[in-house]
């Protein structure tokens, strides 16, 4: 801007060319001071401001890494964890499928020994009945065999029979005593 300003005044024609020269050379100088004193008054709160803008960028840096650490070590955790419950559902489902197997074992002994003894239950019981129906069968039989005889004894016999049946049974029992 101070060079467009003195070439402004030199095409107006106001101001010769040493002028001018003196005229930049001066505002040059002036700046130049202005700036070397900016920077001797400003150096140490510029220096302390990026110091401390570093400082927080490595705070910032280290925080980072502090917690990527503490991410991926909660990672390991998570997927030990995670393995574990696999390694843990599978040993339970071998367990249950083990348990499962022997409940079945016992549970086939249990209906084998229960068919078993059904079967010699309903044995026993049908000898049982096999041999009281053939008793009844033969008392039935002595009974009717016995009822038959009577009758034909009594419509065959007669008196005079019966009195000869009477004594031999009085003579062979007293023949006993």
């Amino acid at each position: 801007m101070i060079l467009l300003f003195s070439d402004l005044l030199f095409a107006a024609g106001s101001a010769s060319s040493e002028e001018v020269r003196n005229l930049v050379f001066t505002q040059v100088l002036n700046f130049s001071l202005y700036l070397l004193l900016l920077f001797f008054l400003l150096r140490n709160k510029v220096k302390s401001y990026y110091n401390n803008r570093q400082a927080a960028y490595q705070e910032a840096v280290e925080k980072a890494a502090a917690l990527k650490r503490e991410a991926e070590q909660n990672q390991k955790e998570i997927q030990a964890k995670i393995d574990d419950i696999k390694n843990n559902f599978e040993n339970m489902i071998d367990k249950a499928v083990v348990k499962a197997e022997a409940n079945r074992v016992e549970i086939v002994d249990t209906a084998k020994r229960n068919a078993a003894n059904l079967k010699a239950e309903t044995e026993k019981t049908y000898r049982s009945q096999v041999n009281d129906a053939i008793q009844k069968l033969k008392s039935d039989l002595l009974d009717a065999s016995i009822s038959n005889a009577e009758e034909m004894i009594q419509s065959k016999m007669q008196r005079q029979d019966h009195e000869n049946i009477q004594e031999h049974l009085v003579k062979s029992f007293g023949a006993t005593k």
